[in-house]
């Protein structure tokens, strides 16, 4: 009796612990497929895309754009692509730039002037970018965060550092410390250069020297962007707390200020037409809306919805056609007369086709 009660016991135990890795069995299966058509979406998901800065050409329809990209959700790490297309077609990494890490850039005719996260600075050269890029100078003191031409020279930024190159050949013509120095702006015919600082200044600089010439005019918070008309004659300075004001250089002179309903530490964004009529900043709830301001009234002449993300930049191509783009991964492009979008460029396939190729 007492080796039959011994085997029932242990084949009840057998019996609770088979159920027991049944229900364990059956727990893992549900969670698998409660959670894994998720993690299967974001391996498939497209990566994150954002649009740092178009370069666009005098076509108004060749562009140079400077793309941050995210593998996808949750992967960690980001890879900085330049692409190069036509807005309404198709946007590519040539294989000579896949290895830039840009972090900005200018066009110089032909060539693409771009700095990048080591502090090179390097030419590209557009009519053939199947030339690899050809170096041009070094800054001793980390990436390049800026760059602005003016006249003959190439003026890159490091923090609060700036250096000043030949754009030709590259070489240096000066340096120099600025505390406090938070963006650059240049006329890039005119050959002029202004600083805008942390304390409110807007300061003009001599391009051949790096040293101050004076201070054209200062406001209560931080300068943010600098604009210059074409004529030469005007600013528009946008500071921290979501002002524009459009200053006279020479006098210094407020000759109006509005508020762009950008909150504080938000847009730096602000382009002049061709023309000098118009100016377009960034505004709104998530800086995802342009306002195009007339200059010689200040009053809005119309407000441009449509980006998904913060606007990063924009540049108007003629006085009528203006691009802008964002961190939602599109390049648009809207007509300022007919108060409407056109063209759309997503570009979230080329960030693909990069993580494809790195793969």
């Amino acid at each position: 009796m007492r080796l039959a009660h011994d085997g029932l016991g242990w084949r009840g135990i057998f019996s609770a612990v088979g159920f027991s890795l049944a229900v364990a069995t059956a727990f893992v299966v549900l969670l698998g497929v409660v959670f894994l058509p998720h993690e299967a979406a974001l391996l498939l998901e497209p990566p994150h895309v954002s649009v740092r800065q178009c370069v666009v050409g005098p076509s108004g329809q060749d562009v140079v754009s400077l793309l941050w990209t995210m593998p996808c959700r949750g992967s960690g790490g980001s890879r900085r692509l330049l692409t190069m297309g036509r807005l309404g077609g198709s946007f590519v990494t040539p294989p000579a730039w896949q290895h830039l890490h840009a972090t900005c850039a200018e066009r110089e005719g032909s060539r693409l002037l771009v700095g990048d996260l080591s502090g090179n600075l390097w030419a590209l050269d557009l009519e053939n970018p199947q030339q690899p890029p050809a170096a041009l100078a070094r800054q001793p003191d980390g990436g390049v965060v800026e760059l602005v031409l003016a006249g003959d020279l190439l003026v890159s930024r490091s923090g609060q550092r700036v250096f000043a190159w030949e754009a030709a050949g590259g070489a240096a013509r000066w340096q120099r410390s600025e505390p406090g120095l938070a963006c650059l702006a240049s006329d890039a015919a005119g050959g002029a250069l202004f600083f805008g600082t942390e304390r409110g200044e807007v300061v003009e600089i001599d391009p051949q020297t790096g040293m101050p010439l004076r201070t054209i005019c200062q406001v209560a918070t931080p300068v943010v962007a600098i604009a210059v008309h074409p004529h030469g004659r005007q600013l528009a300075v946008l500071d921290d707390e979501g002002y524009v004001r459009l200053v006279n250089r020479a006098t210094g002179a407020t000759q109006w200020c509005r508020q762009r309903e950008a909150k504080p530490g938000g847009a730096r964004v602000a382009v002049f037409s061709p023309c000098g009529r118009f100016l377009a900043t960034s505004a709104g709830e998530g800086l995802r809306r342009l306002i195009v301001w007339d200059v010689a009234s200040g009053n809005r002449r119309l407000q441009l919805d449509g980006h998904r993300g913060a606007i990063l930049g924009a540049a108007f191509q003629g006085d009528d056609r203006l691009v802008s783009w964002g961190t939602d991964g599109t390049i648009r492009t809207w007509s300022i007369h007919r108060r409407t979008s056109g063209q759309v460029c997503r570009l979230a396939g080329v960030a693909a086709a990069a993580r494809g190729d790195s793969s």
